[in-house]
């Protein structure tokens, strides 16, 4: 019988949220603190986007969704189509939009903690979904919001 406990690697600010152990708590959580960098993804559109939309305002907008007790999926609104798909009229994302995943999913990674030796047993499991303009402008849309699902 194997009694060693599992090892885990916990990200820098999981001891900020040990605490919250009801995941749609901890997503609101999420959510506050990532307005900072929803800020950061602010400007960097507004001054990449600013030429194009004759100094139209970019309403960067995100929301996270808790579903099957298990999987939060944070939504990042607000990007033009051009920014996000590699052409227009795919599904494939573009290297910038790949670029952005990334560093929001290691942001998320930042309150979780894995098992090293069973890398399914975790705090957690994100996804990142990059919405469309269309979708955005969907009356179903909210943003800073928690879901369950």
């Amino acid at each position: 019988m194997n009694d060693e406990k599992p090892t885990r690697e916990y990200g820098s600010r999981y001891n900020a949220t040990a605490s919250l152990v009801d995941l749609p708590v901890l997503a609101e959580r999420i959510l506050a603190d990532l307005g900072e960098e929803i800020w950061a993804l602010r400007r960097e559109a507004a001054a990449s986007l600013w030429a194009r939309s004759n100094g139209a305002a970019c309403r960067i907008e995100s929301s996270l969704h808790v579903e099957e007790g298990e999987l939060l999926r944070l939504y990042i609104a607000g990007i033009p189509d051009s920014k996000i798909f590699a052409s227009i009229g795919t599904d494939r994302y573009s290297d910038w939009a790949n670029s952005l995943i990334y560093q929001l999913s290691e942001m998320l990674e930042l309150y979780n903690w894995r098992n090293l030796q069973d890398l399914s047993d975790r705090r957690f499991r994100a996804s990142i979904v990059l919405v469309s303009e269309d979708d955005h402008r969907d009356p179903a849309w909210t943003t800073g919001v928690v879901r369950k699902f």
